[in-house]
């Protein structure tokens, strides 16, 4: 987990030096991303199941099915639900494939 931390801190320093290049939703978004995978713990949140949440601004967002070991898209409602929530397929593999290969 260490390791991974480490790696999240430098995208998240990445991201913020082309932030100028990219819409400023993604970059915080990417940023708030790669904070929350360490701090609540790669593992532990990709073992959540999805959760839509329970608003009405309905959106396409990426879980890792811990079943199959596998991110897959659900439609997200906007509010709440769970730490199990990417904006992009990549940043899905990348928090949750890489710390699930052990297990």
């Amino acid at each position: 987990m260490k390791q991974h931390c480490g790696e999240s801190v430098s995208l998240r320093c990445k991201f913020k030096t082309i932030t100028a290049l990219i819409p400023r939703s993604v970059a915080v978004h990417s940023c708030t991303l790669f904070t929350r995978v360490c701090s609540a713990g790669a593992t532990d949140l990709c073992l959540l199941p999805m959760d839509e949440g329970s608003c009405q601004k309905y959106t396409l967002r990426w879980y890792f099915n811990s079943q199959v070991r596998a991110c897959r898209p659900f439609i997200y409602s906007g509010c709440k639900g769970n730490d199990n929530r990417f904006l992009h397929l990549e940043e899905c593999e990348q928090a949750c494939l890489r710390e699930t290969e052990g297990t």
